[in-house]
């Protein structure tokens, strides 16, 4: 959806104020703040995740807009500003789940959970504003689990461009062991799963329990209150 200019400018004072918070833009920030997808998906560390809700909502009401807030299923929140004719869907969210294993297909809540304070990012200028986004071994691993389920042709195309581009060693190493320079490995399912497998020990190393257990606890708080 392209952005009418006043939401234009509203999503670049949004991104201006939440900028020293710790979060990133997980995909599909190439076009913003001119134009949006479905939604967008921002990973915020815990400490972070009231101070940007209460900012979005400050902006919105400086510009007379409507936000409905709602839980989303205990990570984080989700919120649609409405506004000059449009709807502007936010969501924050406090970790990203991989589901490598049958256990954690099978099981609700239980998986390889990745929290923002164990992802790289990096702030790059993104059409008229400043925007953090992870960096690019972290995107990889993000963009494989939406690869995973979606399997979009775009999604696709930012997986190689990021491998092309890259001297990475986790990538290197995951080239070799998976034959990535084929063409037709983004159409494997259980070499995908493999892959996240891999390269989530590889680029995050043993933060994935401790972050998991972190999340847990987050979520058994939230229930109890």
């Amino acid at each position: 959806m392209i952005l009418s200019a006043k939401n234009t400018k509203f999503l670049t004072e949004t991104f201006v104020s939440i900028f020293d918070l710790n979060y990133c833009v997980l995909r599909n920030y190439d076009s913003l703040p001119l134009e949006v997808g479905k939604d967008i998906d921002i990973l915020i560390s815990f400490d972070s995740l009231t101070q940007a809700c209460d900012r979005v909502q400050d902006i919105a009401a400086l510009y007379k807009y409507k936000v409905v807030m709602s839980n989303n299923e205990l990570n984080g929140f989700n919120l649609v500003i409405k506004g000059d004719n449009q709807a502007i869907n936010i969501h924050f969210q406090l970790w990203v789940s991989f589901e490598t294993n049958i256990f954690y297909k099978k099981v609700p809540g239980f998986s390889e959970k990745v929290i923002k304070n164990q992802i790289s990012s990096t702030s790059q200028r993104v059409n008229t504003v400043n925007i953090k986004t992870p960096a690019k071994v972290d995107e990889f691993v993000l963009l494989l689990k939406q690869v995973r389920y979606k399997n979009k042709a775009s999604y696709q195309l930012k997986l190689k461009e990021i491998l092309n581009g890259s001297n990475e060693k986790a990538l290197i190493d995951a080239t070799n062991r998976f034959k990535l320079d084929s063409e037709d490995w983004v159409q494997d399912p259980y070499k995908i799963d493999q892959l996240m497998k891999f390269l989530i020990w590889k680029v995050w190393k043993k933060q994935s329990l401790s972050n998991f257990i972190k999340a847990l606890l987050y979520v058994i708080n939230r229930k109890l209150k």
